[in-house]
């Protein structure tokens, strides 16, 4: 199952600012796009995939720049970089650093965005998911733009791209485009991608540091391991246990608990096979049937630390789940 921990804020740092740069004030646009602007105090906090995506065309359209993307990114200084930044910053070569981006970018951007296409005639940074042709063209121009300013900056060589190609059409002059990335740019392409010089990838980066790049990767690692372990089913229930007690299970403050709407985390979950409601349901059991098997816990107690408004409601369940009373259960299992 591919999960998705949404994206970390230090990817929006740099779009904070090159909003800033534009003399346009960053707080008040993530507030009307549904961001809390001070998660970005919060270095491990994410900002669900759904916001981050929906951040670019509202953003586009509040300002009236249908270029956002690409003066957005034709502003930030790559100085304001992640792990994912320093990965690349540390590598010997471009190539091996943009291995290391497409390795570890679900640790900064929550999925696989984008991916190298070694090519014999010229190999590529391409932009993987497709709903960008239609949805997110202001995003990807925002990623385009940030590559390459990038490739730039770690290079002692003024690094161009060799084309760039798009899927949408311009939603501005051409010669815009061509100003900002520095080379021919098409558009209503196959792919959106990046085609780069082959020399350009042998380029050494004057950032270079084989210790560091081994500890950057070794963090990245860990950090990579821990992202994909941890489902969101895992992630509700040991919220969930830490409000059991007090009845306060309710969809609504887990979603907002972990920065998402209702209805993304009903699909996330949805997407490992479970409910919201299956998962109180299925922690109130464990917890229940497994303090009933201790007869020194009494019913009450029993029925307030799994989170039940009433003796009655408890009962109820747990009849549900063993076709027995609290008590016939408990001398059940101490016969047994």
């Amino acid at each position: 199952m591919d999960r998705n921990p949404g994206v970390c804020v230090t990817f929006f740092r740099p779009v904070t600012y090159g909003l800033g740069e534009l003399g346009l004030e960053w707080r008040p646009l993530f507030s009307s796009c549904g961001i809390d602007p001070d998660l970005l105090d919060d270095s491990d906090a994410r900002i669900p995939t759904e916001m981050f995506e929906a951040f670019w065309p509202r953003a586009a359209e509040l300002t009236g720049d249908p270029c956002l993307g690409l003066h957005i990114g034709e502003q930030v200084r790559p100085l304001a970089v992640n792990i994912v930044g320093y990965l690349m910053m540390s590598s010997p070569t471009v190539r091996e650093g943009l291995e290391r981006v497409v390795r570890y970018q679900r640790l900064v951007l929550g999925r696989d965005e984008m991916t190298l296409v070694d090519r014999a005639y010229s190999p590529a940074v391409r932009f993987v998911d497709a709903t960008w042709a239609s949805v997110n063209v202001v995003q990807v121009e925002y990623l385009a733009s940030l590559v390459l300013k990038f490739l730039d900056w770690i290079t002692a060589i003024h690094f161009h791209a060799s084309e760039v190609h798009f899927r949408h059409s311009p939603r501005g002059e051409r010669s815009e485009y061509e100003r900002i990335l520095g080379c021919p740019v098409k558009f209503q392409c196959e792919y959106a991608e990046l085609l780069l010089p082959r020399t350009g990838l042998n380029q050494p980066s004057l950032y270079a540091s084989p210790e560091i790049a081994q500890l950057h990767q070794e963090h990245a690692e860990r950090h990579l391991a821990e992202l994909e372990d941890e489902s969101i089913a895992r992630k509700v229930k040991t919220l969930l246990m830490s409000h059991l007690d007090g009845g306060s299970c309710k969809l609504d403050e887990t979603a907002r608990t972990l920065q998402m709407s209702t209805r993304t985390l009903q699909r996330r979950l949805a997407e490992e096979g479970l409910s919201f409601s299956d998962l109180v349901d299925s922690l109130r059991r464990n917890l229940s049937l497994h303090h009933l098997e201790n007869p020194n816990v009494g019913l009450a107690e029993i029925a307030y630390v799994a989170g039940f408004s009433d003796a009655s409601a408890f009962n109820r369940a747990v009849r549900r789940w063993t076709g027995q009373t609290p008590l016939d259960f408990r001398r059940s299992r101490r016969q047994g």
